[in-house]
This record gives structure tokens, C-alpha cells and sequence, in this order.
């Protein structure tokens, strides 16, 4: 967690442990940019409505997932065409930027 604060009229920053968000933050791994076949989050929010399932087929442009930060809803679309593998969020996760949403296999 990052505390801020003036110090002799200067504001600082420094960065903190907090052992008790810790026990109910999860951490996800990020996609990388380079693999297309892992979709991530492009900007923090939560999963209010998902589209498809593991081993559904879909095409590029399909629509995978509706991510919701303050009250604008998101759709994250396939980057190709593809078979859905491995989800890495539920319906109401909380995501931050970069997250992996899920990983697909082209066809």
C-alpha cells in the first residue's frame, strides 16, 4: 500500500506492508503483451457479466466478457479466432489493469 504525506512542506510518498489488505487482496498474474492468445484487462474493474465458456469456439471480434468501472461497462472482445481455455476470473472479481481475464488457443 502506498502512504503519502508532507514532511517540512514537502510531499512524500513511500510504500508500506499492510498485512491486513493482504489477507484479502488476491493477486493475479499479468498477460503478456506479446501473447495473443492471453486476454487481459485493459483497465481496472469488476467482471459483471461473462459471455463464454472454457472450450467454446468463437470468433475474432466476439465479445468474451463486460468488465464495469464506475458505471461505465467495458466489453473485451476476442483478439482472435479461437478456442476459449483457461478462465482466470469469476462473475463480481475484481481485476486491475493487465490482469489475465483469460487464455484462448487459435484454431
Amino acid at each position: 500500500r502506498e502512504v503519502f504525506f508532507e514532511l517540512n512542506g514537502v510531499p512524500r510518498g513511500v510504500t508500506v506492508v499492510d498485512k491486513a489488505a493482504s489477507e484479502t487482496t488476491i493477486l493475479r498474474p499479468k498477460a503478456q503483451a506479446e501473447d495473443l492468445g492471453q486476454v487481459g484487462a485493459p483497465m481496472g474493474g469488476m467482471v459483471v457479466d461473462i459471455k463464454v465458456k472454457p472450450g467454446e469456439t468463437v470468433q475474432e471480434g466476439t465479445t468474451l466478457l463486460v468488465l464495469s468501472a464506475m458505471k461505465m461497462e467495458t466489453a473485451i472482445s476476442a483478439p482472435l479466432t479461437g478456442k476459449v481455455g483457461q478462465m482466470s476470473v469469476a462473475l463480481n472479481d475484481d481485476v486491475a489493469q493487465g490482469d489475465l481475464l483469460l487464455r484462448m488457443e487459435p484454431v
